[in-house]
């Protein structure tokens, strides 16, 4: 469907998908294989979520045993229920943190700013590990319908050639790709009837393929012990 889309053929095409909703993840993919995956063992590493940490120090695991006396089960249920945008807001729904940042809320800007950092963080990673990009797709709730987030993580990639064209952005044309314009980087989302039908295969694929891509790792990693 991508390689369709930005006119070059699937063999070597390097691609970013972001998938960012409530839960969020991130894949690196050379000729449609996954070859990097923001998930570890759970879903709770990587980019930040709605109610999960993301990355984080292993060691406030040990802090909040040591002050704050929490079991496994509330250390549990803190990272993965309360943490994230919930933690920082208050809130784990992107669209209720907008509205903070526009009645001013500090706390929501902080929340978004990191929000955004982690997601351009994982981008500059995955491009210095494939030796470029050619993609980058948005999916899920918040990659498809926020076009703030995309505009601030497309504005965090200026400094390498990267534009958004905010005309396609304000009125996307049905079955056509979302370009930043660098010849680096691009922008696709499917079309606005597909979306609002609920139909999502590309997605499923993407994260099927990225899940037997963790457990091949994993059934590596315990053959090497």
């Amino acid at each position: 469907m991508v390689p369709d889309v930005v006119g070059k053929p699937a063999e070597g095409l390097k691609q970013i998908v972001l998938h960012i909703g409530n839960g969020a993840s991130a894949s690196a993919e050379v000729s449609g294989k996954p070859v990097e995956t923001s998930m570890g063992l759970t879903p709770l590493e990587g980019l930040m979520m709605g109610g999960r940490t993301g990355d984080i120090d292993p060691a406030v695991v040990f802090h909040l045993i040591r002050n704050a006396h929490m079991n496994v089960d509330e250390l549990d249920a803190l990272f993965n229920k309360r943490s994230g945008m919930m933690g920082m807001t208050g809130y784990g729904d992107l669209r209720e943190v907008h509205r903070l940042v526009s009645e001013g809320n500090e706390d929501a800007k902080l929340a978004l700013d990191v929000y955004v950092h982690r997601i351009v963080s994982y981008i500059g990673n995955y491009t210095y590990q494939m030796g470029g990009c050619d993609v980058i797709t948005f999916t899920a709730g918040v990659g498809e319908n926020d076009d703030v987030v995309r505009k601030m993580v497309c504005d965090k990639l200026a400094p390498f050639g990267v534009k958004l064209d905010e005309e396609k952005e304000r009125h996307p044309l049905q079955g056509t790709a979302h370009h930043l314009h660098s010849g680096l980087l691009r922008d696709h989302r499917r079309d606005p009837d597909e979306r609002r039908a609920g139909h999502r295969p590309q997605v499923r694929r993407n994260r099927r393929s990225r899940h037997r891509h963790l457990r091949q790792h994993l059934r590596q990693v315990s053959n090497r012990r």
